[in-house]
């Protein structure tokens, strides 16, 4: 994740060393109803 948003977005973020960062909240936020199961059988 964190080369994705320094990529995609230009920022510096360290999601190991602090998971409460606002950035990697929103992610995980975004990611939570996400289903690969259903994705493969699409």
């Amino acid at each position: 994740m964190d080369v994705i948003a320094n990529s995609a977005f230009g920022t510096q973020i360290d999601s190991h060393n602090d998971p409460n960062n606002a950035f990697v909240r929103r992610v995980r936020r975004a990611f939570e109803g996400f289903n690969f199961t259903m994705m493969l059988l699409a």
